[in-house]
């Protein structure tokens, strides 16, 4: 039975980090978001602070759906909605997304549905479990409202996970944008020593490109919010760039870790990517997203500061080499904080002291520039990406 869903981490009311149920799902909302109704068994109403965005998860035994297109069309007349909603394959389970109109109560309304079967293909429950639940997410404002809303509420059905193996996955809009993917292209690093080819596919960094482009715009609209809100909307679009960047780089983490060779201790491959970014050319946006995709700053070797720590610490998350990002507003910059030994400035956050590792001068790990040595002067994002974390 689904009970009440609970903070994962410690966080103001009114924009906890992220939220997770015993039926095994997580969902991390943009920031603000607050629980308005439901039963607190398989009914959830959320409400942005404006009040103008409904968000709805819903959980349905799965009998009373057989197929995704059952659960589709079924939705669609509970609903009485009219829309294109499409089947896809979600974390290898079938799904459906689109966009709805419909009416809530008297009011015309449009938003993104959502909602997956939750046995996995071809699988049956475990031993003894009952049958997993299928799940809908619908998010809605004002028919009015849609265009300049729908970047929210795309990004709240993104903040879905149906599992902890998909917390390391792209969201579901995501998914479904990529589609079966494109043809595989080359590219060829040079890493240290070492001389890295690695393929991917260009589905990938536009697909990538564009969750940074409407997590940027979510962002956005925090800039004129209170500190404290505006300080959690930062650490929301940095796990949420995180989450969906991290299995798009896992054939470069796997074919980094090949050519560098088991001999190299966790420092000596953190000091190898750090100066393999280094030398990375400068790129900033200011008119946009001020932000490259972890995958299109490897493979064109170019990006601003948080880019590339953000690389940084996707790649050394492959290899259980645990970091946060640091941001700071004070100084217009980001560095990796890298829990590995030896000597070098370091930064307190939560019980531990992460190693600073600068990305865009040439300098060591463990270095960092006096006038920005103050810890009082960054801001540390805890980022979910490290696997041995949901392996427990």
């Amino acid at each position: 039975m689904l009970c009440a869903l609970v903070f994962l981490a410690f966080a103001p009311e009114s924009h906890a980090e992220e939220l997770w149920s015993d039926s095994g799902f997580f969902i991390d909302l943009p920031e603000g978001f607050r629980l308005t109704d439901g039963d607190g068994a398989t009914r959830f109403a959320f409400e942005d602070p404006s009040g103008r965005i409904t968000f709805q998860i819903a959980l349905y035994e799965p009998v009373r759906f057989p197929t995704a297109a059952a659960f589709r069309d079924g939705v669609l007349g509970m609903l009485k909605a009219d829309g294109d909603v499409e089947l896809f394959e979600y974390q290898r389970r079938d799904a459906y997304l689109g966009i709805v109109d419909f009416a809530a109560g008297a009011v015309p309304v449009s938003g993104i549905v959502f909602g997956v079967k939750g046995a996995v293909r071809g699988a049956g429950p475990a031993p003894g479990a009952p049958p997993p639940k299928d799940l809908l997410l619908l998010a809605y404002s004002a028919a009015e409202d849609f265009e300049q809303l729908v970047g929210f509420m795309l990004s709240c059905v993104d903040g879905f996970s149906i599992d902890a193996e998909a917390r390391l996955s792209p969201g579901p809009v995501a998914q479904f944008e990529r589609g079966t993917g494109s043809a595989r292209e080359r590219a060829e690093l040079i890493i240290g020593d070492a001389k890295v080819s690695i393929e991917y596919e260009s589905e990938d960094l536009a697909c990538a490109a564009s969750v940074v482009d409407r997590e940027f715009g979510v962002l956005a609209a925090y800039a004129e919010a209170e500190s404290e809100l505006a300080v959690a909307a930062w650490r929301r679009f940095y796990r949420m760039i995180a989450r969906d960047s991290f299995r798009r780089v896992e054939r470069l983490a796997f074919a980094i870790s090949r050519e560098l060779g088991p001999a190299l201790d966790p420092r000596a491959r953190a000091e190898a990517l750090v100066r393999w970014t280094q030398g990375f050319t400068y790129e900033r946006n200011l008119e946009g997203a001020d932000f490259v995709n972890p995958l299109a700053a490897a493979v064109d070797g170019r990006g601003d500061c948080d880019s590339r720590a953000l690389l940084v610490l996707l790649l050394l998350a492959h290899e259980n080499i645990e970091g946060v990002l640091l941001v700071s507003s004070v100084h217009a910059h980001a560095l990796a904080g890298l829990d590995v030994e030896g000597p070098g400035a370091r930064f307190p956050w939560n019980g531990r002291d992460w190693l600073v590792a600068e990305t865009t001068d040439e300098v060591d790990i463990g270095l960092i520039d006096r006038e920005m040595a103050d810890p009082a002067d960054w801001l540390a994002v805890d980022l979910p990406i490290w696997p041995v974390a949901y392996a427990e």
